[in-house]
């Protein structure tokens, strides 16, 4: 049986139960970040895949726009290793470079781009909605993760509360 985002984020809670309220508060932030972390990798796996299946092609026709599909695959690839290691940096990466990427796409369809403005109202490109698709989620879980991450406890970090209360 697989257990989605929502059901793990509630069985983390109520593994928490009983414990004070700002304690547990941080712990089922950073354990809702937890869970979405892979999917967070995996998405921005799937944006360096999505334009290195396309970079070739792009590349010969287009080299500006080609260099650019370059720099987002090995931002992604940095940014997924930046999960693992730094969540909340990584976050933040995976938002912008989502964001941009996003954004990048709808210029291109609207106004165009400076070497290229053939793409002009071509909205249906299979790959070009998969990348949509793929970078929204991930632009939706980066702020999801950071709003969880905010304010509680980081991973690894231990929660002093009423221990530095006692000492004097």
């Amino acid at each position: 049986m697989c257990a989605t985002v929502p059901d793990l984020a509630e069985q983390a809670a109520q593994a928490t139960d009983g414990w004070p309220d700002r304690a547990t508060a941080g712990r089922r932030r950073v354990a809702e970040e937890a869970c979405l972390r892979p999917a967070g990798f995996v998405g921005l796996l799937g944006i360096a895949m999505i334009h290195f299946v396309d970079l070739p092609k792009t590349w010969k026709e287009k080299p500006l726009i080609g260099a650019l599909f370059l720099a987002l695959i090995v931002g992604c690839v940095l940014a997924a290793g930046m999960l693992l290691w730094m969540p909340r940096r990584g976050w933040q990466a995976a938002g912008v470079l989502g964001a941009l990427a996003f954004g990048s796409y709808v210029v291109s369809r609207t106004w165009g781009l400076p070497t290229s403005t053939n793409d002009i109202g071509n909205w249906t490109e299979p790959l070009g909605l998969a990348a949509l698709f793929v970078e929204g989620m991930l632009v939706a879980m980066s702020v999801w993760a950071m709003a969880a991450l905010r304010g509680g406890p980081g991973p690894g970090i231990r929660h002093a509360g009423p221990m530095l209360s006692r000492r004097r």
